[in-house]
């Protein structure tokens, strides 16, 4: 089949030609993506990389170990931000940000890789409970409770039952705070109720610094995640991080 016509002055496509170029085009753009990857896995990490991260992340999950990554990569160097706002990936240029949150919502041009789920448990101190007895799921809408800011201004629980019964409970809090490690302790000083990943709280429940609260109610999970720019190819430096966190951040959020 002739798919281009020569002549003395220029070359044309034939109709079949023009049919035939896009599926072309499109292999050869499948080639360049094949070599990046290959070009990427022989290429050894190395550069910057900027992470952004909760204040409650960074101190509970990345500070005992991102001296272990530092380590196994030693041409790889870190820069973090860490804040409890929501960090823009393209605003800040940040490569990687960790979030933790009930529902994963982004926005378009970003890629999503789920870490964990993050089990959190209802606590407060046993002080406050002689004081203000917690039996039913309702005696939280009057308890001084401790939570994290809401967008929407309302504040609620869902919570689940052993049996499968769900039920969200509204409540009013006296201390609202985005840094989980404030709730934390102004839970153990006796001051309210406060829903808490377990990682931050496991230790003080086994210790007796801390009781839970609706044992038989179990409040729903957060996802561990990290969002990264959905560029072409990913450096080597941040798929190496990555796998860091799949290796040594699950056994310590799924509690």
């Amino acid at each position: 089949m002739r798919l281009i016509e020569r002549s003395t002055r220029k070359l044309a496509l034939t109709n079949s030609g023009q049919l035939l170029l896009p599926h072309c085009q499109a292999i050869l753009q499948e080639l360049d993506a094949a070599r990046d990857t290959i070009a990427q896995v022989r290429s050894s990490p190395h550069g910057l990389i900027r992470i952004g991260c909760p204040v409650s992340v960074s101190l509970h999950l990345l500070r005992p170990r991102l001296s272990n990554f530092l380590r196994r990569y030693p041409e790889v160097s870190v820069e973090m931000v860490v804040t409890n706002r929501a960090i823009d990936l393209y605003e800040e240029a940040v490569d990687l940000a960790l979030r933790v949150r009930s529902e994963m919502e982004e926005p378009g041009g970003v890629i999503v890789k789920p870490l964990a789920q993050m089990t959190r448990r209802l606590v407060a101190s046993a002080s406050f409970l002689e004081q203000f007895p917690i039996t039913v799921p309702d005696d939280l809408s009057s308890a001084a409770t401790l939570d994290i800011s809401s967008k929407a201004g309302r504040y609620h629980w869902p919570l689940q039952a052993l049996q499968g019964v769900k039920k969200s409970i509204e409540h009013q809090p006296r201390l609202i705070s985005d840094d989980l490690d404030m709730l934390h302790e102004t839970a153990l000083q006796g001051l309210g109720v406060a829903l808490l990943p377990s990682f931050m709280c496991t230790r003080d429940l086994a210790e007796g610094r801390l009781v839970a609260v609706l044992p038989e109610w179990q409040p729903t999970s957060a996802t561990y995640y990290a969002v990264v720019l959905s560029r072409k190819g990913m450096r080597p430096a941040i798929r190496a991080f990555l796998d860091f966190l799949y290796e040594t951040q699950r056994e310590i959020v799924e509690v």
